[in-house]
């Protein structure tokens, strides 16, 4: 299929998404917004999508492109920065983690997914919201000096693009400049509500202005039959002066009450909103009640671990769902698992997936067990499955335990693609399983990162 270069419009998008341009980059953080929108839908054509995201993320985006290679399927995907609102299309947040800086981005977006086969499409995605992203990036002390991630050492750039001097760690961002860590297009309850709301005037709108030209349309069809009869009683100025006088009486009198009357029919829209919101109708976005059970246990988490995000966390959790679907082998697929765990058990489960959202997340509970932090956390994914047949959407719930060392706080969020094994001191990828090529000694991923102890993906829902 040919490459996209804009996103498709119809006249439900332009009713429901109407929108304003929202002008040109203005800052490098939005020209790497542009330029990894354009890679990332090259990166699904065959090519390179490296110089803006993490070392993780793109081994998580190459399994996914490898899948679907495998399922013979290819994506086709166009991104534009659209303005919704009022407010900054491109909102931020950051987090300084003293070793490094977190950006959380939320960008009004257009967004068109194309999946085919053999040239034929076989399913079209169109989303209307909001895309979500993590930026990662080294602290800079200026002067070409900047803080090692794990260690906290400064040093100069160049030193550490082949590890670090003081604890020889390389890291998943390759020159240690701001890149992307995770991505995804996500729904927003209260943006939906906006638009919907909007949509419902400027249909109400449409509709005045449409009434107002058939009236006029019937009264100057009235005064082609009633004209001459009009001359002949009262003359021509009496009929033109009358016969505005009665077009103002209607257009002052009866377009208010016929617009009030069109929106209040407009109201089913209301409810059947998710339907006309471009596709959107199968996820629902986060709810004000979840907003404040994150907060909620953020701010209990914080009182152990003062640099912990949720936002952040969800953002890890994420890819580490991707990693255990996508997976191609046993190995691929344990590389993000707590040591002692498999998750082999999954692999019937993911084999034909070949996308994964996470459209609901919350987190249960939040405790130390044994000198580890625990975590439970469930929701919803949204999955696209691919088989001989074709593809089709689907919704799984997942229920995971995740933990790491008690030492491990959020300050380490940087996690390693390399590090020296225990055993024999070889350096060993992350990316190619959690155990040493050489002596197979078993990297514990616990004192770098949340690990995955227990996973289940399910279609009903059930406790664990």
């Amino acid at each position: 299929m040919d490459k996209q270069t804009k996103v498709s419009e119809d006249f439900v998008d332009n009713i429901i998404w109407g929108d304003s341009d929202p002008g040109q980059d203005r800052d490098e953080t939005e020209r790497l917004l542009t330029n990894f929108k354009s890679e990332w839908g090259d990166f699904f054509a065959g090519g390179e999508l490296k110089d803006n995201v993490t070392q993780i993320f793109w081994h998580i985006a190459d399994l996914q492109r490898r899948r679907l290679r495998r399922k013979n399927v290819k994506l086709s995907f166009a991104a534009e920065r659209r303005k919704y609102t009022e407010a900054d299309p491109v909102r931020r947040h950051s987090i300084d983690g003293g070793q490094y800086i977190v950006t959380e981005i939320r960008e009004d977006i257009a967004a068109d997914r194309v999946y085919s086969r053999d040239g034929r499409d076989l399913m079209r995605i169109r989303d209307r919201e909001l895309a979500h992203y993590t930026l990662l990036g080294a602290k800079e002390e200026g002067g070409g000096v900047v803080v090692c991630p794990a260690c906290g050492m400064p040093a100069a750039r160049e030193s550490l693009l082949n590890g670090c001097d003081a604890c020889g760690t390389k890291f998943t961002v390759n020159d240690l400049g701001q890149r992307v860590a995770g991505f995804s297009l996500r729904h927003d309850e209260e943006l939906q509500k906006q638009q919907l709301e909007r949509s419902v005037n400027r249909l109400g709108n449409m509709a005045g202005t449409v009434i107002t030209a058939v009236i006029a349309v019937l009264y100057c069809l009235i005064m082609a039959f009633v004209g001459p009869l009009l001359v002949l009683t009262a003359g021509w100025t009496a009929a033109i002066a009358g016969g505005m006088v009665i077009l103002a009486v209607l257009v002052f009198f009866a377009l208010p009450l016929l617009g009030d009357y069109i929106r209040q029919g407009l109201g089913p829209m209301k409810f059947y909103g998710k339907l006309l919101i471009a596709g959107t109708a199968e996820t629902e976005g986060r709810t004000g009640k979840q907003e404040s059970s994150d907060r909620q246990k953020e701010g209990e988490i914080r009182k152990a671990d003062p640099l912990f995000s949720i936002e952040v966390f969800y953002t890890g959790l994420e890819n580490k769902l991707a990693s255990v679907v996508y997976a191609d082998n046993t190995t691929v697929m344990n590389a993000f698992a707590a040591p002692g765990t498999d998750l082999s058990s999954l692999r019937d489960e993911c084999r034909d997936y070949i996308y994964l959202e996470m459209t609901d997340a919350h987190l249960d509970r939040h405790e130390y067990i044994g000198g580890k932090r625990t975590v439970t956390a469930g929701g919803r994914l949204k999955l696209i499955k691919a088989d001989d047949f074709g593809v089709k959407k689907m919704e799984r719930f997942f229920e995971v335990v995740l933990e790491k060392d008690e030492k491990c706080l959020t300050a380490e969020i940087f996690s390693p693609s390399v590090m020296h094994c225990q055993g024999c001191g070889a350096s060993v990828s992350l990316l190619d399983g959690r155990f040493c090529q050489y002596c197979g000694t078993e990297i514990d991923l616990e004192k770098y990162d949340w690990a995955i102890k227990e996973l289940k993906i399910y279609r009903d829902k059930f406790r664990m």
